[in-house]
């Protein structure tokens, strides 16, 4: 059987989140910062005026000048960890995980006893590729907040990347001892046993996922997702729909609906869905590479090389998206460019520690160099 979840080893947020093994969504740990009394050596009206500015921009999803105001409240008081982990949750929202991953460890050496921060340098680190620092981090946050829901799915996201499945349906099962009823912890552990063509018990603790949240699209496309992988075609479908019906804006589930239709040869439902994806999240790398799937599919070669080109802007640390892009620049005999692409495929690879990624770059730089 084909592998069912290739994105399990990719780094990125938005891809994992096709297949419900995305990692949990990063909290603003900062927000206790606004109300933090400063030491009485700082002008504490100042700080209290950039705390109430830093969160309206964050409000507001402004990061970039959010950074600025807390950057400034940092030369005001060095002392206070919030301050940096605000930082760095601003920097993680911006896709810049190896500065936020370096906020939260100044907000660590501040205060050694948060399970936040240490789930939150958790967070930054997978997205950057660092896999045994990122299991590091989501241990030391388990084992000062042993209830800590969010660091233990952390820890499976990763240990599912790395096809160690027993650790991490471990650390999945350990969220449902907390919390038998986590219909996300059901369904990463039904996403593993797809991993392992452990189909009927894919198919059994999905339906739990179900039953538990019946109107969650996510669980939906999961549960579609064992049925299709299953064979039964009718259950798979009627899943997919009620999927559509439940979420149909959200760009994650259209971007895992678009997987399944394509494995389907649905291509035109296919695209449609990546197009909806695309639509709801334009920054969702991932939405703008299915589109060139289908667009390579269709002998499309030219719009291809657009829909990847937008998928590198969307998400520039992502090497899939180089890799791509030179494919489709390569079908076009531009070698020049497929070049460069390939070679910040690997560039990305070889820093992710991903031996099969530099593997299929370095062959693909030999095609084109010849």
């Amino acid at each position: 059987m084909e592998r069912v979840v290739p994105h399990l080893r990719k780094l990125t947020t938005s891809t994992l989140l096709i297949f419900g093994l995305g990692f949990p969504s990063l909290p603003l740990i900062s927000g206790q910062a606004h109300a933090a009394s400063a030491p009485s050596s700082t002008p504490k009206a100042q700080l209290r005026e950039l705390f109430k500015q830093g969160k309206q921009l964050v409000d507001s999803r402004n990061w970039s000048s959010a950074l600025q105001i807390y950057q400034k409240a940092a030369q005001l008081d060095a002392q206070n960890a919030k301050i940096f982990s605000a930082m760095g949750y601003i920097q993680a929202q911006q896709g810049a995980y190896a500065q936020a991953a370096q906020a939260y460890r100044q907000a660590i050496a501040l205060d050694s006893k948060n399970a936040n921060f240490y789930y939150a340098l958790g967070f930054s680190l997978g997205n950057k590729g660092d896999n045994a620092g990122s299991m590091q981090a989501y241990r030391q946050a388990t084992q000062l907040n042993p209830q800590h829901l969010l660091a233990y799915e952390g820890l499976g996201v990763v240990l599912s990347r790395q096809r160690n499945y027993s650790e991490a349906q471990a650390a999945y099962q350990k969220i449902l001892s907390i919390d038998p009823k986590n219909a996300r912890a059901f369904s990463a552990i039904g996403t593993l046993y797809l991993e392992q063509n452990q189909i009927p018990e894919a198919v059994t603790t999905f339906k739990k996922a179900t039953q538990l949240n019946p109107n969650n699209g996510d669980l939906q496309a999961g549960l579609a997702l064992a049925y299709l992988t299953q064979g039964n075609q009718a259950e798979g479908m009627a899943a997919l729909d009620k999927a559509k019906r439940l979420s149909p804006r959200d760009a994650g589930i259209n971007l895992r609906i678009g997987d399944m239709l394509k494995g389907q040869n649905d291509l035109n439902g296919a695209f449609n869905a990546y197009r909806r994806a695309r639509f709801a999240d334009p920054t969702l790398a991932a939405a703008h590479m299915g589109m060139g799937d289908i667009y390579r599919l269709r002998g499309e070669a030219l719009s291809a090389v657009i829909a990847y080109r937008e998928a590198t802007q969307a998400q520039p640390n992502n090497p899939e998206a180089y890799f791509k892009l030179g494919q489709a620049l390569e079908a076009r005999n531009r070698k020049r460019e497929a070049n460069r692409a390939f070679k910040k495929a690997l560039e990305i690879y070889t820093g992710q520690n991903d031996l099969a990624g530099q593997q299929k770059a370095n062959q693909a730089l030999e095609r084109v160099s010849s």
